[in-house]
C-alpha cells in the first residue's frame, strides 16, 4: 500500500483506492480514480477527507467495484447509513481458514442450540426463566450471522 501522504489515508474509501493501485495504477492518484469513477476530483477529495457529510450510496457502489473492495459496502451500511448504523455489525476481513475453523466449531453447537429453542418453544411462550437461555441462543444466532457475512465477503472479495 502507498505510504500514507495526508490525513486521509485512514479513511476506508481512501485505503481501498490505495490498495487498488496495486492492480491499476490510475488509483495512485485520486484524479485517475476520479476519472476511473467519472467524478469530479474534488468531488473524491471530499470524500476521502471526510469533508462530505454523507457519501452517495450509488458512489459507493462505484469505488466498491472499482477498486474490488466489497467491504466498502459493509463499511457504509455499518458506519455510515442512517438506517444501518447501529443495526448492521462491521464485518472483520479474514481468510478462509479462520472463517471456516469458526464456523465448524459454531456448527457443532447448532444441535444444543435447537434443542434449548424447542424446550423454550414447547408451551408458545418464552418465561421469566427462560429468558436468559433465549439471550443465550439470540447471541448464538448473531454470532453465525457474522461469519455468514464475512465467508460472503470473503468470497465476493476473492472468487468475483
Amino acid at each position: 500500500m502507498a505510504r500514507p501522504v495526508t490525513k486521509a489515508f485512514d479513511n476506508p474509501y481512501c485505503q481501498a483506492r490505495l490498495k487498488a493501485a496495486q492492480y491499476n495504477e490510475k488509483f495512485k492518484s485520486r484524479e485517475g480514480a476520479a476519472e476511473e469513477l467519472n467524478i469530479a476530483k474534488n468531488t473524491l477529495v471530499k470524500y476521502e477527507l471526510d469533508l462530505c457529510k454523507a457519501v452517495p450510496v450509488d458512489i459507493i457502489v462505484l469505488m466498491a467495484d472499482a477498486y474490488h473492495a466489497p467491504e466498502l459496502l459493509n463499511y457504509y451500511c455499518s458506519c455510515e447509513c442512517p438506517i444501518g448504523k447501529g443495526r448492521i455489525k462491521k464485518i472483520e476481513q479474514k481468510n478462509l481458514e479462520q472463517i471456516t475453523l469458526q464456523i465448524a466449531n459454531t456448527i457443532s453447537e447448532a444441535e444444543q442450540t435447537k434443542n434449548k429453542l424447542m424446550k423454550i418453544a414447547e408451551d408458545g411462550m418464552v418465561d421469566q426463566d427462560e429468558e436468559e437461555q433465549m439471550n443465550d441462543i439470540c447471541q448464538y444466532f448473531t454470532k453465525f450471522q457474522q461469519m455468514v457475512g464475512e465467508l460472503g465477503l470473503w468470497i465476493d472479495k476473492n472468487m468475483k
